[in-house]
């Protein structure tokens, strides 16, 4: 429209709208986001697990483009190796004895 300016406003709030909320931007740098959450839910070491997992799903949904995204994993790799390494099961039990 003639004579219209559009300039784009700063949107700060203090407190989170909701539990978890991301927030994806469209720029002339590419697709910029924030996660917005509730703190008494979240600590800032869980915020950032959902970070690298959202990485992890998108870096390999353009991997393989074919893969439903229910299907894709979203531990990274060094998740998935703790993951190994917590679950080797290697302690033998006296059969004769009860567990606890």
């Amino acid at each position: 429209m003639p004579g219209l300016t559009l300039e784009r406003l700063p949107f700060n709030e203090d407190t989170a709208k909701y539990e978890l909320r991301l927030n994806l931007q469209d720029s002339e740098q590419g697709i910029t986001g924030q996660f917005e959450y509730s703190t008494d839910l979240f600590d800032a070491a869980t915020i950032a697990r959902m970070c690298e997992h959202w990485i992890t799903l998108l870096e390999r949904i353009v991997v393989n483009t074919e893969q439903r995204p229910s299907e894709i994993p979203l531990l990274t790799e060094n998740e998935q190796q703790q993951f190994k390494i917590w679950n080797q099961i290697t302690q033998e039990y006296p059969r004769h004895q009860c567990l606890h």
